[in-house]
C-alpha cells in the first residue's frame, strides 16, 4: 500500500514556517498551506520549487523529484522527520 500524500500538518509544520534547501541553505521557502509553499513571491508546491532549483542551480535535467528529500525544518530533513513521526 502507498503512504498517505505528504502534508506539512502530518509533520507538525505550521503555516508561516521556514524551510531550508539542503543544497543551498540561503534558499528558503515559507509554508503557506498544507501542501503549498511560497518561494520568491510565488506560491507553488515543494516538489515544483525543488525541481526548479535543481534544474536552474545545479545544471541537471531533472524530470521528477521528491521535494521533502531536499528540505529541512528545524535542522531535520523533512523525509527523516516523516519517518520518525510515522515510526
Amino acid at each position: 500500500s502507498r503512504r498517505p500524500v505528504f502534508t506539512f500538518s502530518m509533520l507538525d509544520i505550521p503555516t508561516g514556517s521556514t524551510l531550508a534547501f539542503l543544497r543551498d541553505k540561503t534558499k528558503t521557502v515559507t509554508v503557506t498551506g498544507d501542501r503549498e509553499v511560497e518561494f520568491e513571491g510565488n506560491r507553488t508546491s515543494l516538489n515544483q520549487v525543488t525541481l526548479d532549483l535543481l534544474r536552474n542551480d545545479h545544471g541537471k535535467n531533472w524530470s521528477t523529484v521528491t521535494g521533502p528529500d531536499y528540505w529541512s525544518y528545524e535542522n531535520e530533513i523533512l523525509t527523516d522527520r516523516r519517518l520518525r513521526m510515522e515510526g
